[in-house]
């Protein structure tokens, strides 16, 4: 099985890389921009997402986030690891802890979600 480049938006890691960068999403008008981290091992293998700050005060986990991801070495991985620290961005900056201001849900209750649903449930 070959290794190929992770892309996710316009942020790409070649095998054996790690990037970071920042993705743009719009959700109803509003602009959200993402903090995300690609790292693709040396060799083929499974894709691990890691996800951070689901409700926006959550600190211990978007440090163990940024930690992952400032941290993990893709010249031992075998396969990739895609790190989101934050994902209630438009919480984190006015402590909405619970709460995306974007549309009043828990993001933490929207899951498995839905793609042409509100904010929170994509």
């Amino acid at each position: 099985m070959p290794n190929f480049t992770l892309t996710v938006g316009a942020l790409s890691a070649a095998p054996g890389t790690k990037v970071f960068g920042f993705e743009e999403a719009n959700f109803g008008g509003a602009s959200v921009r993402f903090g995300i981290f690609l790292i693709n091992g040396a060799e083929p293998g499974p894709t691990l997402v890691v996800t951070g700050g689901v409700h926006a005060a959550e600190y211990a986990s978007i440090a163990a986030a940024l930690d992952l991801g400032r941290n993990l070495q893709p010249q031992g991985l075998k396969g990739r690891v895609i790190v989101l620290p934050v994902v209630n961005v438009p919480g984190f900056g006015p402590r909405s802890i619970y709460i995306n201001p974007l549309d009043g849900k828990n993001i933490n209750r929207c899951f498995p979600g839905d793609p042409n649903g509100t904010a929170s449930e994509q």
